[in-house]
């Protein structure tokens, strides 16, 4: 969040990079992605696209549409309804030129405000690409578009940078986006989280209970979260289901148990 905080700034009238958030999988991408706009305030808004959502797209146009829609409801929601809904049959004609035209219709009804549009799971559009579904140009008009439009960012996030794909895909994108990686959590992160997770945790942990999970998981964020919820749950069950009296500390015992 830091990282994503430097490059984009307080400062909404300058262009803002693009970003690909990349690691292995249930490293957090997503929670990243769903956290955006409680960081970035008001004058933001987020735009939550997921491509394992959408589906399996058979054209670029099916893509762009399901894109605007996300987008169109997504403002709808944050109480800006002057756009209308992207009408389906003019994606089917030209679909890029209706995606300039909806963008055009967002700039002027977002004014000061930022976008950021999420893209999750990106790895299915090179997919698509690769099956001839989707239309290698769509990456050389999403570089026009991040090009043009000061108020839109992307949000990227899967597996890899988008040097590690395909180069001949995503080469036209290399410049406007920035990669930033998603990895493992440090021990005194992995403390925090554990021993921290709130404000008001009533739950204590020893320093070598945090050691006995480290070594096991090495920081692996989503291994982390699992084995403390785990430590609760089975906490709760001693004490308030079985009765069993035992101080509100966790030990190595319990994380072996």
């Amino acid at each position: 969040m830091r990282r994503l905080e430097e490059l984009w700034g307080s400062d909404l009238s300058i262009q803002a990079p693009s970003i690909v958030l990349f690691g292995h999988r249930r490293m957090g991408k997503t929670s990243i992605l769903q956290n955006l706009g409680k960081r970035f305030g008001r004058d933001t808004i987020v735009v939550h696209f997921t491509m394992q959502r959408v589906g399996r797209v058979e054209a670029t146009w099916e893509l762009l549409h399901a894109a605007a829609l996300e987008i169109h409801d997504t403002l709808v929601d944050a109480g800006i309804k002057e756009i209308g809904e992207p009408d389906e049959d003019t994606f089917t004609d030209h679909p890029y030129r209706a995606f300039n035209r909806f963008l055009s219709h967002v700039r002027r009804a977002v004014g000061e405000r930022r976008v950021i549009l999420t893209v999750d799971e990106f790895e299915a559009i090179e997919q698509g690409i690769a099956e001839g579904r989707i239309e290698v140009e769509l990456l050389n008009y999403l570089r026009g578009v991040l090009q043009g439009e000061r108020w839109l960012v992307l949000a990227f996030a899967g597996l890899h940078t988008l040097e590690e794909m395909a180069a001949d895909y995503w080469n036209p994108l290399y410049g406007s986006v920035h990669p930033v990686r998603v990895g493992f959590l440090s021990w005194q992160d992995a403390a925090d989280l554990l021993a921290n997770p709130s404000v008001d945790f009533p739950l204590d942990f020893t320093r070598a209970t945090v050691d006995r999970v480290y070594d096991w998981v090495r920081g692996q964020p989503y291994l982390t979260q699992l084995i403390g919820h785990s430590l609760v749950t089975r906490y709760n069950r001693q004490v308030f289901e079985s009765g069993q009296p035992r101080e509100a500390r966790f030990t190595v015992e319990d994380v072996d148990a």
